[in-house]
């Protein structure tokens, strides 16, 4: 039953990520880390997310750097950190330049593959609620906001 003690603290991360979303040029909910919860209905153990696990799923983060009026995503892709470009425009959703520190775990690598791949060919972004959701073709990855106090 221990997702019914983290409900009071998702809805508080479902009412600022959706303002968050709201106040942005991009309608995007930015500077709030998501994590990888399903890829193509397969689950991702975000739901039981602990940062600094080493089972951690994967996760994303999309900033904007107003000097650059640039965006950047980053997180942490299963074994290694992951960080890229970000292009958003209405619902479309795109990473470029994609790079991503280079140890290996070998248990760790098929979901890092997984998620590094999927967001190359992601191309389309909403919201479930609370959950983002990135689409492509033949893809679809589901994130949730992290919780406050997992961070």
């Amino acid at each position: 039953m221990r997702s019914a003690t983290y409900l009071p603290q998702l809805l508080t991360v479902a009412v600022l990520s959706t303002a968050a979303a709201a106040n942005t040029p991009f309608h995007f909910p930015l500077n709030l880390q998501f994590v990888a919860v399903s890829l193509n209905g397969q689950d991702l153990n975000g739901q039981d997310y602990v940062a600094n696990s080493p089972d951690r799923p994967p996760t994303l983060t999309v900033k904007h750097d107003p000097k650059t009026k640039a965006l950047t995503g980053a997180g942490f892709a299963g074994c290694n950190i992951w960080s890229g470009r970000v292009s958003l425009e209405g619902e479309r959703f795109d990473v470029g330049n994609l790079g991503s520190t280079k140890m290996f775990c070998a248990d760790k690598m098929a979901t890092e593959t997984g998620f590094l791949t999927a967001l190359k060919i992601v191309t389309r972004w909403s919201m479930d609620g609370p959950t983002l959701v990135l689409e492509g073709d033949r893809i679809k990855l589901r994130l949730a906001p992290a919780p406050p106090d997992k961070l």
